[in-house]
């Protein structure tokens, strides 16, 4: 591979939503997991109220409804707030709305902005995580670089990179 692989786009408010989003959905297992500890816990307490308590079948029956309702209400409003936390959370990026380009060789992966370059070789690369709108290279479990496929020239160069990459990383996948 003579040439370099090259990603160019402008690092928007959408791409740093679909990077967050595709990083959730990445996240979704142990959330889940989390969740249903909750609800064990959670449906457990009530039980054991319910069993020693004296109250009446439609009265277990209503609390059991109003703590599922609970349950739900703060789910949603979590989902409602992730749109608004990231918002917050781009508008901070020093590099928001600019021109950034990666190059993708055997030797490593050189990084610009307008504001800094960086140069990564393949072994500081943890994991990288292919999804429909682009790829998650990860350096730590919380820190990564969006790659979208809408930068890359087209779709030769789609596949080089992921040629390349499965070359390169041990823990490459798709979501």
């Amino acid at each position: 591979m003579e040439q370099p692989i090259i990603v160019r786009y402008r690092y928007t408010q959408d791409e740093f939503v679909a990077a967050q989003k595709m990083n959730q959905q990445r996240n979704r297992k142990r959330s889940i997991i989390k969740g249903l500890t909750a609800l064990v816990i959670l449906a457990g307490s009530i039980a054991y109220f319910l069993i020693t308590s004296e109250l009446k079948f439609t009265e277990i029956l209503s609390m059991i409804i109003g703590s599922c309702m609970f349950l739900a209400m703060i789910y949603l409003i979590t989902l409602l707030l992730y749109r608004k936390i990231w918002s917050d959370s781009f508008n901070q990026y020093p590099a928001k709305n600019m021109e950034v380009e990666y190059y993708f060789t055997p030797d490593g992966i050189q990084n610009s902005d307008p504001l800094a370059r960086s140069e990564i070789h393949w072994e500081g690369i943890t994991e990288i995580i292919q999804g429909n709108k682009g790829f998650m290279l990860f350096t730590h479990p919380q820190i990564m670089h969006w790659i979208p496929i809408h930068g890359f020239e087209n779709e030769d160069a789609v596949s080089a990179f992921v040629t390349l990459a499965k070359d390169k990383i041990k823990k490459f996948h798709q979501l």
